[in-house]
């Protein structure tokens, strides 16, 4: 149809009519470049029109300047149509361009003149961005975009723009008082939808969900329900999951997105949901063809959470095709040192220390040395992961001092575990330190950790060893106690030997008391 169109009016070559609607055409396909020739060669056909008769090619004109950017020249058409048709409309475009070229008194000009003719919306929300962009020099390194939901504000968006007349060190009063004479004139859910976005951007949260809130009460909107729960997320405050639950679950149900499933898998994730964090990542994966590595990492991360862990490999063996990654090889590394197969862990926690030297990767790597039983290599990638975890939480020191445990050397252990301790009190760190303790006969202060350790969780070795501590100070009753309950959380013959000898020593004491 175009091609027909355009041979029609070059065949009617002197005809005005003909150029104009061939350029309303091809001005609505955005091919601007030719509707600016068409505009050229319609002034050519006929001079003698009238301004008024002749201002809807003006128009396009002046629209095709503007999407190509080419300022200069759309100055100089907007400035003939002010001084042959100075209107609001027309002032008003003027203000804009000269917002967009950065002139900004030129632009407070015009945007006043177009008030003064008549009030307009638009005009005071231009008016409010030349004061911001005049008086906030925050501002300076914000470019404006519309790129979704983290899009920056539009110059006509008046509610973001009022988020944005708060960025900086104080309020930018001249700047608010004008774009909310703008909103005055026109207010709706999306511009509420617009300040929380906007509020949202420069992290002011607790603004973005009163913004958010008011606009879901209005409207129900994917988009407004998205980033009312991305709010309440980056609060990071206790109790707030569960709002940023709600809120994804509703936007995904107005707009099953994958994204949207993504994060509301994450949060599942972050809050221990895990069986829900699953279904969440699958559905994120059903909606897109092109599926993000990070998707199959988290799935995968959570299979091992929830000790799937052949369907944990497969996942993160997808994420790594995509993208090989050191996050998806020592995941892969833990799910192979549970499974057993300890070659292909070796591999996996190797690869995932070539690409970044994390402490976690080397505690994998020393356990799974531990489990074939080379324990000078274990020690040294235990050691190492101690070095780099720091305040992490202390697992790398305990390992690291099982490790010295197991090869006798006591006092070593000794020093690991409270090394651990100090990062983090666990149950784990203290029964070994009571277990260490024990082995290098210092049954009081043995006694004391594993008491310690079952305070902060009951487990039958610390029961144990408990027994044979007090055995050992010869409180056999409350040490028969204490292997009692070891032997009814896990039947092991120590515990079993420990309950024998304590009830031989309390016989023993029975008959020299009945020989006094």
């Amino acid at each position: 149809m175009l091609k027909v169109l355009k041979e029609s009016t070059i065949r009617l070559a002197g005809n005005w009519s003909a150029y104009k609607s061939f350029g309303w055409t091809i001005n609505d396909l955005k091919i601007y470049e030719e509707t600016m020739e068409l505009q050229e060669s319609l002034n050519v056909v006929n001079k003698s029109i009238t301004y008024k008769t002749r201002r809807p090619t003006s128009k396009q004109l002046i629209k095709a300047l503007l999407e190509l950017f080419n300022y200069s020249r759309l100055k100089r058409a907007i400035k003939r149509e002010v001084g042959k048709y100075g209107d609001a409309k027309i002032y008003c475009d003027l203000g804009y361009l000269f917002l967009n070229l950065e002139e900004l008194l030129e632009a407070k000009k015009a945007f006043q003149r177009s008030i003064e003719i008549e009030q307009n919306a638009n005009s005071y929300q231009g008016l409010g961005w030349v004061m911001l962009k005049l008086e906030n020099k925050a501002l300076s390194h914000i470019k404006l975009s519309a790129s979704g939901i983290h899009s920056l504000p539009s110059y006509t968006n008046s509610y973001q723009s009022i988020g944005y007349a708060s960025i900086g060190d104080k309020s930018n009063r001249s700047a608010k008082e004008a774009f909310y004479k703008s909103l005055k004139l026109k207010e709706d859910w999306e511009c509420l939808q617009d300040l929380g976005l906007s509020y949202l951007q420069i992290n002011q949260y607790g603004a973005a969900i009163d913004a958010l809130k008011k606009s879901i009460s209005l409207n129900n909107n994917w988009k407004t329900y998205y980033a009312y729960g991305m709010a309440h997320h980056k609060l990071k405050i206790n109790g707030r999951s569960d709002q940023t639950i709600s809120a994804y679950r509703k936007a995904v149900e107005l707009n099953p997105h994958w994204r949207i499933y993504y994060d509301l898998g994450r949060t599942l994730e972050y809050t221990n949901q895990f069986e829900e964090a699953i279904i969440a990542y699958e559905q994120s994966i059903e909606l897109t063809e092109k599926v993000p590595r990070s998707v199959y990492y988290h799935l995968g991360s959570v299979y091992c959470k929830t000790n799937q862990y052949s369907k944990a490999i497969k996942s993160l063996q997808k994420s790594n095709k995509i993208k090989e990654n050191y996050r998806s090889f020592r995941e892969l590394g833990w799910a192979f040192l549970e499974l057993s197969d300890y070659k292909a862990a070796k591999v996996a926690f190797k690869k995932s220390i070539k690409m970044n030297k994390h402490w976690s990767a080397y505690r994998g790597l020393g356990n799974v040395m531990f489990k074939l039983g080379k324990y000078g290599k274990a020690k040294k990638a235990l050691m190492k992961s101690a070095r780099l975890e720091k305040a992490k939480n202390g697992i790398a020191s305990c390992n690291l001092a099982w490790i010295f445990f197991n090869l006798k050397d006591y006092d070593a252990a000794i020093i690991e575990f409270k090394n651990s301790i100090d990062i983090n009190q666990s149950s784990e760190a203290y029964r070994g330190l009571g277990s260490s303790l024990l082995k290098s006969k210092e049954y009081t202060k043995a006694k004391v950790a594993l008491e310690k350790s079952l305070e902060l969780k009951k487990n039958w070795k610390s029961y144990r060893d408990y027994g044979w501590s007090l055995f050992y100070l010869k409180d056999y009753d409350l040490a028969i106690e204490a292997f009692k309950n070891s032997i009814s959380m896990n039947s092991n013959s120590s515990a079993q030997e420990g309950q024998e000898r304590s009830c031989e020593e309390l016989n023993k004491n029975d008959l020299n008391n009945q020989v006094d």
